[in-house]
């Protein structure tokens, strides 16, 4: 990915710069073509005012008005002479004018020393055409007749195009440019002649030839034809611009490109002609090689890094990800517990560090299931150890009734009952939950034995839905609890006084059980270390086990609802002094007798 943005970028940068420098010649291309432009129009304004100074003169005039007039042939001679002495001074004044001529309708042709009378009198129409074929094949005369009374301009001339044609010479012949006016004398009414005024094309070539300077292309001026009028080389000139035809007619400068050059081009104001800039594309090409070469280095170099540092940091990123493989491999093998031992400070520090965690996690999870099952074993061989023989147990029980009903004793034959009526359950049913309406007959029976043995003064109330009977309580979870409130909350009262077991549905999920005394109470200090003793790990109770300050049933219960129902369940004990005790167990409702499998 780096090497294809960096690719793209230095692509883009070269044809960037490729299109601010053809951008950046164009517009100083027209900056120039305007100065020249300014130029060429003040070059064609100043010959307009050299013809009309040249028409203005009484020279002139008296030529073109000496048909009107009789005069002798002396007289028409010192005539031409003087006009030949005006164009002699203004092709002295002004360096770049080749020729002046002057075409009469009568035939006659006055210029540059030369006066010749090439149509004979009453010449025919096609004499006439023939006397003015190099001027037709050179668009002057037409053009000028038409435009009358403005300057006309044509290109691609030579001095022997407005001579007759025994008189061209083959050798030495020079480029013109040629402006054609069809004039008369202020006494005529019609255009009665042509004065065609001849410049050499090298003298307009010097006006834009600077431009030609810095740069292998060419440049020149075409007509509204797209004829070559003007070029720095002659060869050239006359023939037809292959880039005019792509020129838009109604833009007055532009730039398009065409083939491998870059065309620039500027309308001359209405003169019809159009300055034409061929560039090569190489020309800009040359310009920025430099910065080719530059690009190619900076491409290399940029590249080298490149591979280098993502090297670097690949390899340093993906360290964390081989190490957290090998670790997954190593737990898979059976090495629970196994700790990444380093990781780096990012998102994959992150992940290493999540799975140290979740490993030990993992770790404890085994350990605190390990404790567990070794509780229930252990509550399991205690129950076991607990276990009398029950088939010797029942038969001593029934000695002892018979022997208590033979000697009329009632009251021992009720407790045998009731002993016996808990044992039953316990020997038939081995079962882990009782409903909570088993367990209540249990209780029951517990204080049927403890009213006969303490004298019937202990008063014990429900307070039970129905809708809850058939929930699953642990088994033996109420009578530890009835036997604490005997004995630590109304053994001071003589054994009187009111045990209530209070049972509600605290959510659709949820009910607790209370077991409230009305006896002495628990002292405030005595009643906190106890709730943080039943709170306490396992390694704190093993140690304050020693003391044996309260007892295991408490503990056990606790520790039985914790194993069963984990965090969800709890019993905690409330007491005010000189008021009683409750004790309080909050169990899940989601064990139904119809659910047990």
């Amino acid at each position: 990915m780096s090497i294809i943005v960096l690719m793209l970028s230095a692509a883009l940068t070269y044809f960037g710069m490729l299109s601010i420098l053809q951008k950046q010649s164009e517009d100083n291309t027209m900056q120039l073509f305007e100065q020249v432009n300014h130029t060429i129009n003040a070059f064609r304004q100043e010959v307009d005012k050299i013809s009309t100074q040249l028409l203005s003169t009484p020279q002139v005039q008296d030529y073109l008005d000496q048909n009107l007039r009789v005069i002798g042939e002396a007289d028409r001679i010192q005539l031409n002479i003087d006009v030949l002495n005006q164009m002699d001074v203004l092709l002295g004044n002004y360096n770049y004018l080749d020729s002046v001529f002057i075409y009469t309708e009568d035939g006659k042709v006055l210029g540059n020393s030369l006066f010749r009378i090439l149509l004979p009198p009453n010449a025919s129409k096609q004499q006439q055409l023939l006397y003015f074929s190099n001027l037709k094949r050179t668009s002057v005369y037409s053009e000028a007749k038409e435009s009358f009374p403005k300057l006309v301009w044509a290109g691609a001339n030579q001095i022997a195009d407005f001579t007759d044609q025994t008189s061209r010479s083959k050798k030495g012949e020079k480029n013109i440019i040629s402006a054609a006016r069809a004039v008369k004398s202020v006494t005529q009414s019609t255009s009665s002649a042509t004065l065609i005024i001849n410049i050499h094309e090298k003298s307009l070539l010097s006006l834009y030839n600077n431009l030609t300077k810095n740069f292998s292309g060419e440049l020149y001026i075409s007509d509204q034809n797209g004829q070559i009028i003007s070029h720095a080389d002659q060869a050239h000139i006359g023939t037809i611009s292959t880039n005019y035809a792509s020129i838009q007619s109604e833009k007055t400068y532009g730039s398009f490109r065409l083939n491998d050059k870059q065309i620039i081009y500027l309308k001359l104001g209405d003169t019809g002609w159009t300055l034409i800039k061929e560039i090569p594309i190489a020309e800009f090409v040359k310009d920025i090689l430099n910065l080719k070469s530059i690009i190619i280095w900076i491409l290399l170099i940029s590249l080298l890094v490149t591979f280098f540092m993502s090297s670097f940091w690949i390899r340093k990123i993906m360290r964390p990800l081989y190490q957290l493989t090998a670790a997954m491999r190593t737990m898979e093998m059976g090495d629970v517990g196994y700790i990444i031992p380093k990781h780096s400070r990012n998102e994959f520090g992150m992940l290493s560090r999540g799975f140290n965690r979740m490993s030990e996690s993992i770790v404890q999870s085994l350990e605190r299931d390990q404790r567990n099952n070794e509780e229930k074993r252990r509550l399991e061989i205690q129950i076991l150890q607990s276990h009398i023989n029950p088939h010797f147990l029942f038969n001593t029980l029934n000695t002892i009734k018979w022997t208590a009903t033979v000697m009329k004793a009632g009251n021992i034959v009720e407790i045998i009952n009731a002993l016996g009526n808990m044992l039953r359950p316990i020997f038939k049913n081995p079962a882990t939950f009782y409903t909570l309406e088993e367990e209540l007959e249990y209780i029951q029976n517990y204080m049927k034995i403890m009213n006969n043995r303490y004298g019937e003064g202990i008063v014990i109330q429900y307070h039970i839905p129905d809708s809850l009977l058939t929930c699953l309580v642990p088994r033996f979870i109420l009578q530890p609890l009835i036997e604490n409130a005997l004995m630590h909350g109304l053994e001071t009262n003589h054994y009187v006084g009111v045990i209530e077991i209070i049972v509600n549905e605290m959510d659709d999920e949820n009910f607790n059980i209370q077991v409230k005394d009305s006896g002495i109470g628990i002292p405030i200090d005595k009643l906190q270390r106890l709730n943080e003793w039943i709170r306490s790990t396992d390694s704190e109770q093993a140690s304050l086990l020693q003391d044996n300050e309260f007892g295991i049933g408490l503990l056990n219960i606790q520790r039985r609802i914790k194993l069963h129902f984990g965090i969800s369940s709890e019993l905690q004990v409330h007491s005010i002094t000189g008021h009683g005790t409750t004790i309080e167990i909050r169990i899940p409702q989601n064990r139904k007798i119809n659910n047990i499998a």
